[in-house]
């Protein structure tokens, strides 16, 4: 009997452990999709998603209360308890959560930049602020207002132009200062090309004068014959334009245009093809939410090349210093391509100032190729190639053998045998299984296939032995 208890309680640890260990297994499978980084405190799409203070701001810019649909929606009311001042500096002690998201405190072990001027084709950027002034020279360069209003494009009463260059090249402040802010290509530079105040509302042509487009155009041309290697186009059209196509093709092999695809919630649809992120040659960026999964509340379609988190942002606010700027849907933070975009082209900057001899179209592939999405030879209408992964682009050994997108060399670097495929559905959150998932399955089964054998060897150690008398021996006896 005391053999019996001893195997029926050594099969039950055993069945605990599998049990244990199938769990924590299973965890990263049941868990969001995530990535880790060895010096960021945070997973790749974490759900603890903290708010700094001070409160999450509404974006300056409408955004919605309810989900998108065809009809525009209305502004929702701004809480007055949230708005960052305008008289006086506060500061965020939070650093951006995306350096975290997608390991960018890995990159800049790589580089942080340097030597890579990008253009900011917006509102303006408000030079002023403490995070462009915090060393010497500046980070802000002269630029040019095609608004009409004569500046050095260094001045910004919207606010959108600003944010977008805090995003990509604020500096970090002196500790005692209590702020956090730091742009992703903390090294690069901005040339701001000013082609709106950023107080119009929706940018619509008006008779007799230049399409608003066609203005964009010549900011594209005027930055890359001032020497931007990266050009940032938080801005987007359903309608093509001749002059904006144009200057696309005349400044590529000498910048890369990085070009937002869209919300759904100004007043555009989902599935529609916005320019200038159509063009050839540009690199077209949407909005994932914190997760890494695809948002409603962005455009969709065959232009989308690449995928940011990013919502409500830590960036610079006007000449003052800090803010959360962004909107919300309910309590929820809709996703912004134009924030997007502004990661993106920090990002670009980065590959850029590590790969100066590359060409723009090797910069975008790196990023696209590099991308974090479900199978390598695959891209969705909802996220392109997939989430951004800045160190991978910096590390990517080019030698002609990844699926994905079509390489800038196509005579030197064929496509694999294998084509890629559209995927309408892959990051769907009913069909997330990845390469991941099978890995970890194998995992299990391996784990408890030990486990039972383990089992099984205690048993046969624990017996024991009888011998039984044969009839031979009785008859001898």
């Amino acid at each position: 009997m005391s053999w019996d208890r001893a195997r029926i309680r050594a099969l039950r640890h055993g069945l605990v452990g599998a049990a244990l260990v199938t769990g924590l297994a299973l965890a990263p499978v049941v868990a969001p999709a995530s990535s880790s980084d060895e010096a960021g405190a945070g997973s790749a799409f974490s759900p603890m998603i903290a708010h700094a203070d001070p409160a999450p701001t509404p974006s300056v810019r409408p955004t919605p209360t309810a989900p998108p649909s065809d009809a525009p929606t209305q502004a929702p009311e701004q809480r007055q308890e949230e708005t960052c001042p305008v008289d006086s500096p506060r500061y965020i002690k939070q650093q951006p959560i995306i350096l975290d998201q997608v390991g960018v405190r890995r990159a800049w072990d790589i580089t942080r930049g340097a030597g890579v001027t990008v253009a900011v084709v917006d509102s303006g950027v408000a030079a002023g602020n403490e995070h462009f002034n915090s060393g010497d020279p500046s980070v802000v360069l002269p630029g040019i207002d095609l608004s009409g209003e004569g500046t050095d494009g260094r001045v910004d009463v919207g606010e959108h132009g600003t944010a977008i260059a805090g995003a990509i090249a604020a500096r970090q402040l002196p500790e005692s200062k209590g702020s956090g802010l730091v742009g992703v290509a903390p090294e690069a530079k901005i040339l701001p090309v000013r082609i709106e105040t950023g107080l119009e509302q929706g940018n619509t042509d008006k008779p007799g004068q230049e399409p608003f487009m066609s203005r964009v155009a010549r900011a594209i041309r005027w930055a890359a014959d001032h020497g931007a290697q990266i050009i940032v186009v938080a801005q987007s059209s359903k309608d093509p334009n001749s002059d904006l196509e144009a200057a696309v093709a005349a400044v590529r092999g000498r910048a890369l245009v990085v070009a937002s695809t869209g919300n759904t919630y100004q007043d555009q649809k989902n599935n529609e093809v916005v320019y200038p992120a159509a063009y050839e040659g540009v690199l077209a960026v949407t909005a994932s939410d914190a997760y890494g999964f695809a948002s409603d509340q962005q455009v969709h379609g065959a232009h989308v090349d690449l995928a940011v988190p990013a919502a409500v942002i830590h960036t610079t606010w006007f000449d003052q210093a800090d803010c959360l700027v962004g909107g919300y849907s309910g309590d929820t933070p809709l996703p912004s391509s134009s924030y997007a975009t502004a990661y993106a082209g920090g990002f670009a900057a980065l590959v850029a100032s590590q790969f100066p001899n590359e060409s723009p179209d090797m910069w975008k592939y790196r990023l696209e190729v590099t991308a974090l999405r479900g199978s390598s030879d695959q891209r969705t209408n909802e996220l392109g190639w997939g989430i951004v992964a800045p160190y991978e682009a910096l590390t990517f050994d080019d030698i002609g053998t990844r699926y994905g997108p079509p390489h800038p060399d196509q005579a030197a670097h064929p496509v694999p045998n294998r084509p890629a495929e559209v995927s309408p559905h892959l990051t769907s959150r009913d069909n997330i299984m990845t390469m991941r998932t099978y890995i970890v399955c194998g995992i299990v089964v391996l784990g408890a296939a030990i486990l039972g054998g383990l089992v099984i060897l205690s048993h046969l150690r624990g017996r024991p032995v009888v011998v039984d008398k044969d009839d031979d021996d009785e008859d001898v006896s």
